[in-house]
């Protein structure tokens, strides 16, 4: 630890051993910066590394050099300046709430879901301050103790947790204080230039710094621990003005387990964070709609501040709601999705790596490009990755599973989120349900943190439905306001989450505009966390019909399915994609089990 905060080379090598087989001797030396400093022999390897390491750091003591946090230090008076950081963290929380957006800096997000514990501590030695994570005893009965750990940096009691092991008691103390540290402004990296304020940000920059401002803000408030390896993903509006509003935020990468479905719609299914936010931003769309029923121009209730709380909708001559004139969709996802947006893209070529705009594409190239890519792939439960589908195992272009082959034990599949946002690009973000009302609204631009690759991109989350549909010259036209569209392509021009072998959790998190709260899922039961199986997320199926009939007045239609099934037009677009992809050889499309 002194070492690297002192920015040193450190080396332990061994320098000899000798004596007899039964009883050796083995003599280390340190050295630092390439000289050596001491030496010293024990009767085994360990015990002749930590003696030459205390001798090591007797040595430095003497010569002056040994210097916080390795030094003893007196609980308040060893650092005042660090210790008046941290007894004005009470004051900086406070202030929160009008803080600017924070910077996109990859570094600090991978310090929020990388292992707390190496995190802080690393954090701790960079920033010369001494830390102790001391265990506070256990309580409750034998059988079941509970553990409980604190924080302290330089004799300061930061925080403190609880949990039912040491483990995760030190676990859960370090990853809060992480989150105090960042809200407290103290965890910052290299640049505190946000990176939506510098001259030639993107409009893919804006809504990551967004996105990433809105998960560390809400990771703190939610008091869980979201420590692990997450993907992190957002829409937001660019309005005629150019103000630049975030509508929702979905984090997560898990789906639900099997044996937790449900036939009621309140279990969700897919918790990818890209999937996530586009149903929280089915929640918004409803809230907007509830507006423009009501005659309403502005959301009392929107609070943000990060644009104008204005209705995004107006009425169109179909009587339908459509999006305003000069307003944009933007989605910005911190990894590529899964599937063949993700499978394809390791290269680090510069043209790979350069921004693809909506004219650039080109549909008839993609098979010449990669003649495997573009195949439909599935989620397979409690599995990482996605693997392809096999049309002829499936049949039908819209293949759904059974509830007796799950209950049977057949591993649930779920298609990968490539090839949702391919259904998006031509189908549009509204879904089933909204078509009533709500004419198709599509995306502009798609922004990737990391695994970022032009073509491959654009040939999974677009051109590959363009190029069935192509393909169909029997295909009759699209019905009114469907259209194929082409995104905007980009990755962050500064920047870009690095992978991370952290392990992953299943907590799932979710906000949209206007709600007041953050929700925190558990991902493997569809419900949210801590809740029994009564209980269901309010991005549910069951959830989204309920508000919807509230805002739209009593529906003919009973149930989500029978809704959804109402929309002609939306349905006949469907499986005319579904069935040109199939027919391309492409593969079919797996459904969860009818509710």
């Amino acid at each position: 630890e002194w070492c690297q905060a002192q920015r040193v080379v450190l080396s332990i090598d061994c320098l000899s051993s000798r004596g007899p087989p039964h009883r050796p001797t083995f003599k280390f030396c340190v050295s630092l910066d390439g000289s050596p400093l001491c030496s010293a022999e024990a009767g085994s390897v360990r015990a002749a590394k930590q003696l030459v390491c205390a001798t090591a750091l007797q040595r430095l003591e003497t010569e002056g050099r040994l210097q916080p946090p390795m030094k003893p230090l007196s609980p308040v008076r060893a650092q005042p300046e660090a210790v008046h950081e941290l007894a004005g963290l009470a004051d900086k929380l406070d202030c929160q709430g009008d803080a600017p957006a924070a910077a996109v800096d990859a570094r600090w997000l991978q310090v929020l879901l990388r292992n707390p514990i190496s995190a802080l501590t690393e954090w701790c030695q960079s920033q010369g301050h001494r830390l102790d994570t001391p265990s506070l005893g256990a309580t409750g009965p034998p059988h079941r103790p509970r553990f409980a750990a604190a924080v302290d940096i330089d004799g300061r009691r930061l925080c403190q947790a609880e949990a039912a092991t040491k483990r995760d008691a030190r676990r859960d103390a370090c990853d809060r204080a992480l989150h105090l540290l960042a809200a407290a402004g103290l965890l910052s990296t290299a640049s505190s230039t946000a990176a939506a304020d510098l001259p030639d940000a993107t409009i893919g920059d804006k809504v990551a710094a967004l996105v990433h401002r809105r998960f560390e803000t809400a990771a703190l408030a939610s008091g869980e621990s979201l420590a692990g390896r997450k993907v992190l993903a957002g829409f937001a509006l660019l309005w005629p003005d150019g103000q630049l509003s975030l509508l929702s935020l979905g984090v997560g990468n898990r789906c639900v387990s099997g044996d937790c479905l449900a036939m009621s719609g309140r279990v969700l299914h897919d918790c990818h964070a890209e999937i996530v936010a586009k149903r929280a931003l089915l929640r918004f769309f409803i809230r907007q709609l509830a507006l423009l029923t009501a005659g309403r121009a502005t959301d009392d209730g929107d609070e943000e501040g990060d644009g104008p709380p204005a209705c995004c909708f107006q009425v169109s001559d179909d009587g339908r709601a459509r999006l305003l004139d000069g307003c944009s969709l933007h989605l910005y996802i911190s990894a590529a999705p899964c599937g063949d947006g993700a499978v394809y893209c390791r290269s680090s070529d510069a043209p790979a790596l350069d921004p693809l705009p909506a004219e650039w594409h080109r549909p008839d190239e993609i098979q010449r490009f990669s003649p495997a890519g573009g195949r439909l792939r599935s989620k397979m439960e409690r599995g990482e990755g996605t693997i392809p589908v096999d049309d002829e195992a499936c049949g039908d272009a819209d293949f759904r599973q059974a509830w007796d082959g799950l209950a049977a034990g057949q591993r649930l599949r779920t298609m990968s989120c490539s090839d949702k946002i391919a259904r998006w690009s031509l189908l549009g973000l509204q879904g089933a349900l909204l078509s009533h009302v709500l004419q198709p609204v599509y995306l502009t631009s798609l922004t990737l943190g990391t695994l970022y690759h032009a073509k491959h991109q654009a040939r999974a989350v677009c051109c590959r439905a363009h190029w069935a549909l192509a393909a169909d010259s029997a295909s009759p036209a699209l019905p009114v306001g469907y259209r194929l569209t082409h995104l905007d392509l980009s990755q962050l021009s500064r920047g870009g989450v690095e992978r991370d072998t952290e392990r992953t959790n299943s907590h799932s998190l979710n906000w949209y505009r206007g709600s007041s709260q953050v929700e925190i899922c558990d991902a493997t039961r569809g419900r949210p966390l801590g809740t029994g199986d009564q209980d269901f997320s309010r991005l549910s199926k069951f959830a989204i019909f309920r508000a919807f009939a509230d805002a739209s007045g009593k529906p003919a239609w009973r149930t989500y399915d029978q809704a959804k099934a109402a929309a002609v037009d939306h349905q006949t677009v469907k499986r005319q994609l579904l069935a040109a992809l199939q027919k391309r050889g492409l593969g079919a499309w797996i459904r969860k089990p009818a509710e």
